[in-house]
């Protein structure tokens, strides 16, 4: 019974295969014939030989079966190069350590690999010329000590920055298009928590304040810093005015420099000592989708002032030969990456460099780790955080309500 089944369908099947292979001819001839017709009307009648053999030319058919190749080709989306993977992520991770770019040449994104395997070449090249100064110059004077230390700090940001632009860039892959997010706050004002794990101090709580004002491409901000058991009173400025701006498709916020000066002065209301600092500074911050697609929200960020300090110590000052004021002159690096993830949520981490004498004085290398929180409540207030990390630590707590309008 079931041989009778199988044979019976069998024959079915090539009577439906013999009836198809019968008729192709009979449809492609009548194509044929449909497009000489067409192609003698539409041509000029003429007596030439030569034009009518070229006439009677058969056209080119079209094959009713497509090729496998041209339907995969037809059908299926393109597909971008530039997809994360986690074998991208791996190859920038364990060769990329040493050959940084390594995972976006292996997704094939070879623009964004030639452009991150640069920096990390100048990165070395910034550690081998800090290393070749400590060794030939004299390290015992301030400028050949600061241009050693800047060297190293440029070099290693730099290095570390290219390595993770590397695994992040290749795990996130091509990043879609978003909106453009310039923001332009007119007024705002803060108000916080300040502690200070100072061991050489008994009281280490501050209540800070501060009013922050900008117009078009200049900010001003105002600050006042007031230890709880009045015994430390301080007033700090900044000035600056943004004078360069490149906002690219896509990016979160902008590539930027900006020109500034920022001005404090601290009293000890108990021993009566003063202190002034003056430090000229120049903040540049580069959108990292320069460098590839998968890093719209990144940004890289360097700090770099050389400041004036005076310190007045006459009412303590009792051993004789001892100065009564102090100069000097500390130079302040800060480099790190800013991640924007949305409207709602910032985060920075980066490392400083601060060699005033009131900042930290437990750390003798003046090297601190530093970071920032920034979450958006609403639009008109914003909670942020930062802290300041090394031999001894700090943290900053601050309201920001926004008094005026943004666009």
């Amino acid at each position: 019974m079931f041989l009778r089944l199988l044979d019976e369908i069998s024959l079915r099947f090539l009577k439906v295969l013999f009836v198809f292979i019968a008729c192709e001819p009979i449809i492609l001839d009548s194509e044929i014939s449909h497009a000489e017709k067409a192609n003698s009307i539409s041509s000029p009648t003429t007596s030439d030989p030569k034009l009518e053999e070229l006439n009677t030319e058969k056209k080119p058919t079209r094959s009713f079966i497509r090729s496998s190749k041209d339907s995969a080709r037809q059908d299926s989306p393109e597909i971008p190069v530039n997809i994360g993977r986690l074998s991208d992520t791996l190859v920038a991770l364990l060769p990329g350590a040493l050959i940084h770019g390594a995972g976006h040449w292996y997704r094939g994104d070879l623009k964004s690999s030639q452009r991150i395997l640069f920096l990390e070449g100048a990165s070395l090249l910034a550690l081998l010329s800090a290393y070749s100064m400590e060794h030939s110059l004299d390290q015992e004077k301030a400028f050949n000590r600061s241009s050693t230390q800047w060297f190293y700090h440029i070099g290693g940001v730099l290095f570390v920055t290219t390595w993770l632009a590397d695994i992040i860039g290749a795990f996130r892959g091509d990043q879609f298009q978003k909106e453009a997010l310039v923001k332009r706050i007119k007024s705002q004002f803060s108000s916080g928590y300040r502690y200070q794990n100072d061991p050489q101090r008994s009281f280490n709580h501050h209540l800070i304040a501060q009013l922050e004002l900008s117009y078009q491409r200049w900010a001003l901000n105002l600050g006042l810093d007031w230890e709880s058991n009045a015994k430390l009173a301080g007033l700090h400025a900044t000035v600056q005015n943004r004078t360069f701006n490149y906002l690219p498709n896509g990016s979160l916020q902008p590539s930027s420099i900006h020109l500034g000066l920022f001005t404090k002065r601290w009293v000890w209301l108990q021993e009566g000592l003063t202190q002034w600092l003056v430090a000229p500074f120049i903040y540049g911050e580069l959108s990292l989708d320069l460098l590839s697609k998968g890093l719209k929200s990144f940004s890289l960020f360097h700090k770099f002032s050389v400041a004036w300090e005076q310190y007045t110590l006459a009412p303590i000052s009792s051993l004789p030969n001892s100065d009564e004021t102090i100069y000097s002159f500390p130079m302040i690096l800060d480099s790190g990456l800013i991640f924007n993830l949305s409207r709602k949520f910032m985060f920075s981490f980066s490392i400083m460099q601060d060699r005033t004498l009131d900042i930290r004085p437990l750390n003798e290398d003046h090297f601190f780790w530093r970071s920032e929180i920034k979450v958006r409540q609403s639009e008109k207030l914003d909670l942020n955080a930062k802290f300041i990390v090394g031999d001894d630590w700090s943290m900053w707590l601050t309201l920001n309500f926004q008094l005026g309008q943004k666009s």
